[in-house]
């Protein structure tokens, strides 16, 4: 669904923008001296691209489509959701910002945190996030006394 053209033109691509636009705020604000293009983040001596699959749409539907299929009150379900989403987007601000440094300061290690630690870690991170709500709001078993 998100690779429809629709979708990814007045959704996706917005998104990752903002994304990069924050992400480029924090690294500046920590005096990185980076400028933005799109979704392209860059600074003296390197640049990185949000592309689709690092802009956390993908753990972020993985959440959402798991709290949503859960058994727990509507109300409940619409603030897992914005809550999840927005504890995801902001986890993955600060897997961009670092990602950035990482590949700047230690551009050997760019492609191993990039593939291997960070994406296993977003992952990770939404499945917290649902098992943290999943136990709040999980249907409680009463006990019932057995009679004889």
């Amino acid at each position: 669904m998100i690779w429809l053209g629709p979708v990814d033109r007045g959704v996706i691509t917005p998104f990752t923008h903002g994304l990069a636009h924050v992400s480029a705020a924090v690294l500046n604000v920590f005096g990185e001296g980076v400028a933005v293009a799109g979704s392209v983040i860059e600074g003296r001596a390197f640049a990185v691209d949000i592309k689709g699959g690092c802009n956390g749409v993908e753990a972020m539907m993985l959440l959402c489509a798991a709290i949503a299929a859960f058994d727990a009150p509507w109300r409940a379900r619409v603030l897992g959701l914005i809550a999840g989403s927005a504890a995801l987007t902001a986890f993955n601000i600060v897997r961009i910002v670092t990602l950035y440094v990482i590949g700047e300061r230690w551009r050997q290690l760019f492609e191993t945190f990039h593939l291997a630690a960070w994406q296993t870690i977003m992952f990770a991170v939404a499945a917290t996030i649902f098992a943290l709500w999943s136990g709040r709001f999980a249907p409680r078993q009463r006990h019932v006394a057995a009679r004889s």
